[in-house]
Formats: structure tokens, sequence, C-alpha cells
């Protein structure tokens, strides 16, 4: 594990017997972007083709590729350990560092290192002053990084190629550590999503305590187990956020929690678990907890009878297939119409639990890959001159 180290032009955290005051260097000396293009009809070698889709944000991962042996725009070739690097719209940080050959978009650039250590530059281009230089994009609908600004950029690097490559090792293994738990998070999700195909075609079900089956299910409209409430007094006054206030404020998007504020009235502070449904896109969530939401753009969703598992209701909902035809209004109108499968008391309350222990590990997945990326971006600011 490094140790502390305070001098100037060295890191604050250092690695133990490394001495030597860090040099400075332009990034076009220690790497170039030049990479040969690719002629299908010259080489068919190359038979994965790396897209602008293909590189995860911000992740340093692949989620794709295609077969390149048949492409016919520009393509650049590029070999094993190279980096990629997205120069379109470049504030989205894609990238990747490759562990094959292969092809890929002219838009991302092909990165080979000059006397530097690969894992060391890997480690450099997710720094916060590359990260700066990068974004000084051109262009304003379609941004792309300028290569000539970048290159004379100045960068502190360690003269020793040994201790550029334990920096970079030790980066690439906290790397390594976020892949593994992303791919737990991803088989938890996939779990989730056939057990919920599972409960709601009964294909599974719980039994009662004596061993007997529960009642049938029955189908049931919406408007028969939700009732609605306009947001508009839980709308939030002020959107300059802090995340040291105490009440979160929601939207039905992917986003969920936009900011904290710290308004104390309009509180939405109800003794039962409410669903949020967005009234343009449908899209929904569950909320337990207290908040105030932005938009009057949607419907606050609770219980209409005694009974009534919120929980239950909600994952029914994710498994709807509404398809959106026009910019609209659509709870009142269609979506509360929509029929569910929908069981006893008793039986939506075990199902209900089963599902909330998958969303705590899910949950609690996501809560550490948070915290090992804040890790890993302390750690980048403190190995780095």
């Amino acid at each position: 594990m490094p140790v502390m180290n305070t001098q100037t032009l060295l890191p604050q955290l250092r690695f133990p017997n490394f001495k030597q005051v860090w040099r400075v260097k332009k990034l076009g000396d220690i790497t170039t972007n030049k990479s040969l293009k690719y002629n299908p009809k010259v080489d068919k070698r190359y038979f994965k083709c790396i897209e602008l889709e293909h590189l995860g944000s911000d992740s340093g991962c692949l989620v794709g590729y295609t077969d390149g042996r048949n492409v016919k725009s520009v393509k650049n070739i590029f070999t094993k350990n190279a980096i990629l690097y997205s120069k379109l719209r470049p504030y989205l940080k894609k990238y990747y560092l490759c562990d094959f050959d292969g092809i890929c978009s002219a838009e991302i650039w092909v990165l080979t290192t000059r006397n530097i250590a690969v894992s060391f530059l890997y480690a450099l281009i997710q720094h916060n002053r590359f990260n700066y230089v990068v974004n000084l994009a051109t262009g304003t609908k379609m941004p792309r990084a300028d290569w000539k600004v970048l290159s004379k950029t100045t960068f502190l690097i360690p003269p020793s190629f040994l201790e550029q490559q334990k920096i970079g090792i030790f980066l690439r293994n906290i790397d390594q550590q976020i892949n593994n738990l992303n791919r737990r998070l991803v088989l938890w999700q996939v779990y989730k999503k056939g057990i919920l195909q599972q409960f709601f075609s009964q294909q599974l079900r719980f039994k009662q305590a004596d061993g007997s089956h529960y009642p049938a299910w029955k189908q049931k409209q919406l408007h028969e187990l939700l009732t609605y409430e306009q947001p508009t007094k839980y709308i939030v006054s002020n959107t300059q956020y802090n995340s040291t206030y105490l009440t979160p404020v929601l939207t039905a998007g992917k986003t969920f929690i936009l900011g904290y504020t710290n308004e104390t009235w309009g509180i939405c502070a109800k003794q039962h678990p409410i669903i949020i449904f967005d009234d343009f896109t449908t899209a929904s969530k569950y909320v337990n907890f207290k908040f105030k939401v932005k938009s009057s753009a949607m419907k606050l969703l609770h219980p209409a009878l005694p009974n009534i598992n919120m929980k239950f209701v909600f994952e029914a909902m994710q498994l709807i297939k509404f398809r959106l035809l026009d910019h609209k209004r659509y709870w009142i109108a269609e979506y509360q119409h929509l029929k569910i499968p929908f069981p006893a008391a008793a039986e939506q309350e075990q199902i209900s639990r089963f599902l909330s222990n998958i969303d705590h590990k899910i949950n609690h997945l996501r809560t550490r890959i948070t915290t090992v990326k804040q890790f890993k971006k302390g750690l980048l600011q403190q190995l780095f001159a």
C-alpha cells in the first residue's frame, strides 16, 4: 500500500522505495493516437469491431462488439494493450484497455504508449487534469476532443517504469473489484427479473402454513387497487439542492433522486408506501420515505382499499407492456384501466417480502460499487503529482 509523501513534484501517496522526482512530460511525448486504417480487402483478420456504443461510460468496461469482417465505414486498427478513448462527446468519458486485437470507429482514438507503462497511461486518462483538457472540445451539437491541444498538455510522470506499473496495476485491481461487483449486480437483477416472471405467471407460488394452496388469483384493474393524488402541494420551490439537506426531491424517471432540499413545508409523509407515476412516460418508483417533487407531471398513487400491498402492486406494474403513442397524460385516460393479476393479501405479503430481500441485496451491491468508485476517485488524485 502507498505511504504518505508531501514533497514538491511528488504525489501525496507513494509506494515505498521510490525517491525520484516526477518529470514533466507532454502527453504527445508518451503516447500517440495514430493508427492504421483498416482495409477489409487486404486484411480480414480483425473480426471484432468496437463502435462508440460499445464503450462503457466512465467505467472502462466493454459492453459488446460487432462482426468487423464486413464493415463498410472507415475503421482504425487496434492491437492488444491499446487504449480506446472516444473523442466524440468526451465528457461521457468512454474508454477501454484492450485485451484483444480488432478494429474500431474512426471517432475513437487508439492510444498507444511511448516509453511509459500502459497501465499508468490508463490510470492517467482517468485523472481530473486529463478530463479537464480532453473536454476543451470543439463543436456544440457533436463536440470532439482536440488532439492538438491534448498532446501538448503536460503531465507529471514518474521516471521509474516500475513505479508506473505499480500505480497502474494497483488501480487496475480496484477496477477489477468494481467489475466483479457489477457482474454480481447484473446476476441479481437478472435473477429478480426471472423470479418476477414466474410469480406473476403463477408458475411459482407460495403455500399457506398448513400446506394448502392460496385462493386463485383475480384480474384487477389498477383503479380498483389504487387512488391517485396530484403532487401540486409537494412541489419544491427552490432547486438549489445540497447533499447536506435532509429531504429528497424525487422524479419518477431514471434519476429518481434529483437532489436534497432544506424546505420543511409541503413534504409528502404518508403512513404507507406510495408509487410515484410519471404521467407522460408511465415510469414509476416505489417510495417508502418522506419526499418532495420537482414536477406536477406525475401522479401519487395510494392504496384504494385495506390489505393492498403496495410493493406487490408496484412490481406487477413493472411487467406491464404499454406502448406510448402520444405525448399526453396517461393515468386517467388509459393506464388506470389496465389489469394485473392479484392474489390474496397473505400471498401478496409473502411475494413482497421475497422480492424485498432481493432488492436489499441489489441495493447493497449498488452501495458497495459507489463506495469503491469513490475510494478509487480519491486515490487517483493522491497517487498522481
